[in-house]
């Protein structure tokens, strides 16, 4: 339908073109044409609504006839179990006072599917649905090729030598240091005191004895000084 109307619109416009029509004339056409247009695009959205609707109707029947089949099995499980229990009560001899089956219909019937209602008024538009969750990640793809390696660039200039930087000036003498403390005294010296001669199991020997109270003996030949051992 959508596509009529576009044609017919593409006709007008080249049949104006063609025979030359005054402007004023041809946009008088061009107007009447897109107004046709507009109608037949609503005519379109019209037939679209009713066949949605017309596809909803057919289906709530289906559903209904369905669930009529179920009612029917359920009506028919019962009145089994309702002939049953009143035959088992006739046989022990007790009269129910309720209906005897014979007297109901044994079987429900489902009858035939009424004709579909009046198209209803167009409802209004539902609320904008909330946002999908997002969608899982997809697979990683596939490592590309290795590129090849690229030309080793030419080596850069030598950039040129700087000059020697100048010595700086010598800076100024600094003042002088406090002065350390004095040092402990030093200790005293030693001297000889004595030298005598000394016998010993190697011989003689001169005993060199020090201010200190120390002794130091030097092997050598002289003569000890008697003893009163000696002289008596």
């Amino acid at each position: 339908m959508r596509h009529r109307a576009h044609l017919a619109t593409r006709v007008i416009v080249a049949t104006l073109r063609a025979r030359a029509v005054p402007i004023l004339t041809g946009g008088l056409f061009l107007a009447a044409a897109l107004v046709v247009a507009l109608i037949l695009f609503q005519n379109q959205a019209s037939i679209d609504t009713l066949r949605g609707r017309t596809g909803q109707l057919t289906q709530q029947n289906r559903d209904l006839t369905e669930q009529l089949g179920q009612a029917s099995g359920r009506y028919d499980r019962l009145f089994d179990e309702y002939r049953a229990l009143f035959d088992e009560s006739t046989q022990q001899g007790v009269t129910p006072s309720t209906v005897d089956p014979s007297d109901v219909p044994s079987k429900a019937v489902a009858g035939s599917p009424g004709a579909a209602g009046a198209t209803g008024a167009s409802g209004t538009d539902g609320d904008d649905g909330r946002d999908g969750r997002d969608g899982k990640d997809g697979e990683q793809g596939a490592t590309g090729p290795t590129g090849a390696t690229g030309a080793t660039g030419a080596s850069g200039e030598t950039g040129a030598t700087g000059t020697a930087g100048t010595d700086g000036a010598t800076g100024p003498q600094g003042p002088a240091g406090p002065a350390g403390a004095n040092g402990a005294d030093g200790k005293d010296g030693r001297g000889v005191a004595s030298i005598d001669c000394i016998a010993t199991n190697a011989g003689t020997a001169f005993r060199f004895t020090y201010t200190d109270g120390t002794t130091t003996d030097v092997p050598g030949s002289c003569t000890p000084a008697p003893t009163e051992s000696s002289t008596g």
